[in-house]
């Protein structure tokens, strides 16, 4: 039977609690069989309330791996995902790695399918520490409570978008759906895709909430607005008018650091001003 390498957007590990003092309790056994007939069965205590069992049956042909842990002895269960974001993907094989520098994890599974466009984004809801990654599609989730206990439930997001005397229904948080309104937040990523037809609205950050650009971009071209600007962003404008400023700045920018960076222009933008005031 060949085993295929699969690359997981979410993984489900098995890890110890710390600090744990009270003894593991006894493992009774045997461990009961499967339903159907298996052709060969393996079991091996892993660690304290730590079973694994395995089960090979050549009709299928299956292979069929579980790993039972009993709670009392301070096993959880903690959800990863590779990168810092929706976005990314790694083989299960490295984020158990990667967790295991961490803590002691005794195995993991891959626990969702994931999209390729954007890459790696689950298919599912994903929470991590209590953030919110990718939110839920209407199918059922496998949840784990703040006290690690284990529950199976279909999660929603429904929010209001209020703008003058229209109130908008929101139906997605961190996933793009073209026939529902959808939340995107930081912990999304640092950017989305400005290239699906869709209109986004950007808002900034302070407690209002206040609109900050409108994205209509397409695959055809770009078509982005700014509707408000910060202080920097009119002085910005204000030394830009100059045609003469702004093509010494240019130069410049382009001249020191091989590019056009907004920072860099802005700087850049500053210095020729001031020059131009004091006869630098």
């Amino acid at each position: 039977m060949i085993t295929p390498k699969i690359l997981a957007a979410g993984l489900l590990g098995l890890a110890a609690c710390r600090g744990a003092t009270s003894p593991a309790p006894s493992v009774t056994f045997p461990i009961p069989s499967p339903a159907f007939a298996a052709d060969s069965a393996r079991v091996d205590t892993l660690a304290p309330g730590v079973v694994y069992r395995f089960f090979h049956a050549s009709r299928g042909p299956w292979a069929i791996h579980v790993l039972d842990a009993d709670r009392g002895s301070c096993w959880t269960t903690i959800a990863l995902k590779a990168g810092s974001g929706a976005i990314g993907r790694a083989s299960t094989s490295s984020l158990v790695a990667d967790a295991a520098r961490h803590t002691e994890v005794i195995g993991g599974v891959n626990a969702d399918f994931f999209s390729f466009t954007p890459p790696g984004v689950p298919t599912g809801a994903h929470v991590h520490g209590g953030r919110l990654v990718t939110g839920p599609v209407e199918r059922p989730a496998f949840l784990i409570d703040d006290i690690g206990a284990p529950h199976l439930a279909t999660l929603a997001t429904r929010g209001t978008a209020i703008t003058g005397d229209d109130t908008i229904a929101i139906g997605r948080w961190n996933r793009r759906d073209a026939r529902i309104v959808a939340w995107f937040d930081a912990a999304w990523g640092a950017r989305t895709d400005t290239a699906t037809g869709a209109i986004e609205v950007v808002l900034d950050a302070s407690p209002a909430g206040l609109v900050a650009a409108i994205d209509m971009s397409t695959t055809g071209g770009i078509d982005w607005g700014a509707t408000r600007l910060t202080w920097e962003g009119h002085q910005f404008l204000t030394a830009a008018r100059s045609d003469t400023l702004w093509e010494k700045a240019k130069k410049l920018t382009l001249e020191k650091t091989g590019g056009l960076a907004f920072e860099f222009l802005k700087t850049a933008l500053m210095k020729v001003g001031t020059d131009a005031l004091t006869g630098g």
